[in-house]
């Protein structure tokens, strides 16, 4: 997994829209896989533990559980309504915790149950003072996933994170009606514009526009966006 520092600009204005608002559980969702929800989750929580407060970072995202093998950790089996303590482990960064995806147990009826998945969080707040959620996606429905829609009505806030130029609108409206509709608490959305169409190929597409009223006009000016060094610059 690749790693994003905590101190862009883009990582603290996150932090101090949830975690700096009073947000004390926090989860991270996508519409669909690889829309970037997992390294979201993982750079928030760093941010957090950055700032001296005791974070845990819980993978619940069950399809794609990653975090473990990030920090270096093994994958133990837990369930929500156990007795015994959770099998938190320590990332090695100070302040912060991981709850790793559980091995087997995850299609169990309590990770289904909202009441045993309260119970839980509840339990652990005692324990942190920041917990994040990486979830598994929200269009992404299977027996061996935990409902993310469960897990966002139990957080204090949701962010849901969207791939700029991939995830459709209509499949973006789907994921808010489904939160809204278990009265989840949209906190925002990280747009991820890592496969967004940069400067150049916009304004080359928009010459098409005109092309066949300035044909050598349009032919002229997308050679000129090729070649210009000041609008193919990296920023």
């Amino acid at each position: 997994m690749a790693n994003f520092p905590i101190e862009y600009a883009e990582v603290d204005q996150l932090y101090r829209q949830t975690v700096g608002q009073g947000l004390g559980v926090i989860t991270l969702c996508a519409v669909e896989a690889g829309e970037g929800s997992t390294l979201t989750s993982k750079t928030l929580a760093e941010r957090a533990a950055f700032t001296s407060q005791k974070t845990l970072l819980i993978d619940l995202n069950i399809a794609n559980s990653t975090l473990h093998r990030t920090y270096g950790l093994e994958q133990i089996d837990w369930q929500p309504t156990q007795s015994d303590k959770f099998p938190i482990q320590s990332t090695g960064i100070e302040n912060l915790s991981l709850l790793a995806a559980p091995k087997q147990s995850a299609c169990r009826w309590e990770f289904r149950d909202m009441a045993s998945i309260l119970a839980c969080i509840n339990d652990l707040r005692s324990q942190f003072e920041v917990i994040i959620i990486d979830t598994s996606p929200l269009c992404r429905r299977n027996q061996g996933n935990v409902p993310a829609e469960t897990l966002c009505t139990c957080a204090d806030g949701t962010v849901l994170c969207i791939l700029t130029g991939c995830t459709s609108e209509t499949k973006i409206r789907d994921a808010f009606d489904l939160l809204q509709s278990v009265n989840a608490n949209i906190h925002g959305a990280v747009m991820n514009d890592r496969f967004a169409p940069s400067l150049v190929t916009e304004l080359i597409r928009e010459t098409y526009r005109f092309n066949k009223y300035f044909p050598k006009l349009m032919t002229g000016l997308r050679k000129f966006f090729r070649n210009s060094t000041l609008l193919n610059q990296d920023i």
